[in-house]
């Protein structure tokens, strides 16, 4: 089974301790936005451009920062010791916090904060020696023209649908394209070409 630490809103907290309140906006209507990143012996590839990425994202969602980067490093490298991993996957997740319902944000609380790092399993060797069967043409589309684009938010609505109906069809992921047909992305992944030996 695999290993799993939760730092929650200022603690490292057991499993059956990390909860969000139903109220959370994050739940209610993928209000929040997060990061994933992954360690390799006890260092964080590229911590500092995923931090920032991250603070851009919460700068467009207009969710006011919990904490200043330099915490977030602290916390996720007290995560990563809790567990003893060698080699881990990082998710960090910030929601706006537990608020009303419906769209209004009057008496929202304090930003929740969730830090979840867990052994990282790596892919099969098949899945490098065979590369995946990928759907080249999802029927969803990604809105290369909304503001939302830019942000890393929870709500992943579009690539969960698209990886569904690919797996529908017997391939093992989607390639999602653009409102104007141009190749966006995969549901998890990004899109390289190599060309005469180039990336």
């Amino acid at each position: 089974m695999k290993k799993v630490k939760i730092w929650m809103n200022g603690r490292i907290v057991g499993g059956k301790l990390a909860k969000i309140s139903v109220s959370d906006r994050g739940f209610l209507y993928g209000d929040g936005v997060f990061e994933t990143m992954r360690s390799y012996a006890g260092v964080v590839f590229c911590l500092d451009a995923h931090l920032d990425r991250l603070f851009r994202s919460l700068k467009a969602a207009r969710i006011r920062p919990p904490y200043p980067k330099v915490y977030l490093k602290k916390a996720i490298f007290k995560t990563i010791k809790a567990g003893g991993f060698k080699s881990a996957y990082i998710r960090v997740t910030i929601t706006r916090g537990e608020g009303k319902f419906g769209l209004g944000m009057d008496n929202i609380s304090r930003p929740n904060t969730v830090i979840v790092v867990k052994e990282l399993i790596d892919y099969p060797d098949r899945i490098y020696k065979r590369g995946i069967k990928a759907l080249c043409v999802s029927n969803t589309r990604q809105n290369e023209y909304s503001p939302v684009t830019s942000i890393k938010s929870v709500n992943y609505l579009n690539q969960i649908v698209a990886r569904l109906d690919a797996k529908a069809r017997g391939f093992d992921d989607a390639i999602l394209l653009n409102t104007r047909g141009k190749v966006a992305e995969g549901c998890a992944s990004n899109i390289f070409l190599v060309k005469k030996n180039t990336i």
